[in-house]
């Protein structure tokens, strides 16, 4: 969500402004989400070349289809998991961009909710305008 809603504020600028480094700055953050990080893994489920596949949301883990839904954004890695399931995998000292467990009971790294969903899109909206021009 802070990835997203920072791609927000920058893509917001980027409009009423006109500056390039705004847009530039949205881009990077945007990069992020979509698999450039030091796990290189997109954390929107359904896309990308590595996308994260086990969300922590009962329906998707329920259903019986081996793909979750596309589109789901994760929390993503969180340095002070909570969970037993990430303080099980994740050894001591893990950098804090690399604390995160792809699988569906690490709700603190890999849960998924409507705002960190509702940033990503808003996040995106900035780039919108450019592709109807």
């Amino acid at each position: 969500m802070d990835v997203m809603y920072v791609a927000s504020i920058l893509s917001i600028a980027a409009l009423l402004t006109g500056q390039k480094e705004y847009r530039t700055g949205a881009e990077q953050q945007t990069h992020y989400l979509l698999g450039r990080n030091p796990l290189n893994i997109c954390y929107v489920t359904g896309h990308g070349s590595n996308p994260f596949r086990n969300p922590h949301n009962r329906p998707t883990a329920s259903d019986g289809v081996d793909e979750p839904i596309p589109g789901f954004v994760s929390g993503g890695p969180n340095q002070s998991p909570g969970d037993a399931c990430a303080k099980a995998i994740l050894p001591e000292g893990t950098a804090p961009m690399k604390c995160y467990v792809d699988e569906v009971p690490s709700y603190s790294t890999n849960e998924i909710a409507i705002y960190w969903n509702s940033m990503a899109v808003l996040g995106m909206a900035g780039f919108i305008n450019e592709t109807q021009d």
